[in-house]
């Protein structure tokens, strides 16, 4: 409901016309399996998955389906080495399958030229956009609104409206 809910806002801003998306909660193997089964015709399909390993094997079978992996990456702080650790051990598993979105505090050149150093250091396939760790995109989720919704006019919302294009590129190429 909320994608679907984020969608329609994300129309009225644009006025351009989304393509129409299926919303199918998955919590099993099996279910995963009928959904893939059923909607072979579709032009790709988004899993979301947990930020979280609990359900391992669940993941593990759930990466194992996909074509592209994407997993974010802070560029400071604590995240960083585990992000970093998470996508090298990703794709060890699923080689050529993961791109990582790199969260950064800024978009002042100094801290884009250093996450394109981070991505080089660690051998990072990533996304030419990042996602600024700016206030409205943590305020959003507590407001219970997409960044769309919350400040649609922000520089947060059009770098995640383009890093949302260039993922859809890469899936469709």
């Amino acid at each position: 409901m909320r994608f679907q809910k984020r969608r329609n806002q994300a129309r009225k801003m644009t006025g351009e016309s989304l393509p129409e998306a299926d919303i199918h909660p998955v919590k099993m193997k099996a279910e995963l399996e009928t959904l893939l089964k059923n909607n072979k015709h579709k032009e790709f399909i988004v899993i979301d998955t947990p930020g979280t390993a609990r359900e391992q094997d669940y993941l593990q079978y759930i990466y194992s389906k996909a074509d592209l992996i994407i997993t974010p990456i802070p560029c400071a702080g604590f995240g960083l080495e585990e992000g970093v650790l998470f996508y090298q051990k990703m794709e060890k598993l699923f080689p050529g399958k993961v791109r990582a979105i790199l969260l950064a505090d800024g978009f002042a050149t100094r801290i884009f030229k250093a996450s394109r150093r981070l991505a080089k250091q660690y051998q990072l396939k990533t996304y030419y956009h990042m996602i600024s760790q700016a206030t409205a995109i943590a305020a959003s989720p507590a407001e219970g609104k997409s960044i769309f919704e919350y400040a649609p006019n922000s520089k947060p919302a059009r770098n995640m409206e383009h890093l949302f294009n260039e993922v859809l590129e890469d899936v469709r190429h």
